[in-house]
């Protein structure tokens, strides 16, 4: 009977795999979110999510709240946008970045299938005139700065697409971060 047991917990281990876009992840983040289906989540939270619906409450979690609906609908309006959120995981992580203020810093593969002129013209369609985009460059990388018009559940982001990575953040330090994560040998996977 114990070999049996013992063969039948050996045989039906469950693999957990690890993403290596947790080496994009700057090692100082207080939480990590990995999902790996975003319209699901973003689904299940707003609609079947009664404890969700009591944390947006908080200020903190509203505000990440607000950015999930943002990236949701930016996500969800292109063909390839959907196509390759599809393919891989989301990851939210939190980071402090004042003396008692946490940023959300969000992280996507999407390889080479967008670009980074893909991404301005998806903005740029979506809103039209009333944004504003200016870059700027962060050890040789092209850093974004999107401003949004009013109507919008949040004013301004910053996103960069180091070696196929997306990454979005109201925090133009995080996303430094990242960039400075993906060169660097030292990851959370160490």
């Amino acid at each position: 009977i114990s070999g049996s047991v013992i063969s039948y917990f050996y045989f039906n281990k469950e693999e957990i795999t690890i993403t290596q876009l947790l080496k994009a992840v700057p090692t100082d983040a207080a939480l990590i979110i990995e999902c790996k289906n975003t319209s699901t989540l973003f689904n299940n939270l707003q609609k079947k999510s009664n404890v969700w619906n009591l944390l947006t409450q908080v200020p903190e979690i509203n505000i990440i709240n607000k950015q999930i609906l943002w990236i949701d609908s930016l996500l969800t309006h292109s063909k390839e946008l959907i196509t390759v959120t599809s393919k891989g995981p989301l990851i939210i992580s939190l980071h402090l970045t004042g003396k008692k203020k946490y940023e959300a810093l969000y992280i996507m593969n999407f390889g080479s299938f967008i670009s980074e002129d893909k991404i301005n013209s998806f903005l740029k369609k979506d809103f039209g005139d009333s944004i504003k985009i200016s870059e700027r460059s962060y050890n040789n990388v092209q850093l974004h700065k999107t401003i949004l018009p009013d109507s919008c559940n949040i004013s301004h982001f910053y996103w960069s697409l180091p070696n196929g990575v997306f990454v979005f953040s109201e925090s133009s330090m995080l996303v430094e971060d990242v960039i400075r994560q993906l060169q660097s040998d030292y990851t959370l996977l160490n």
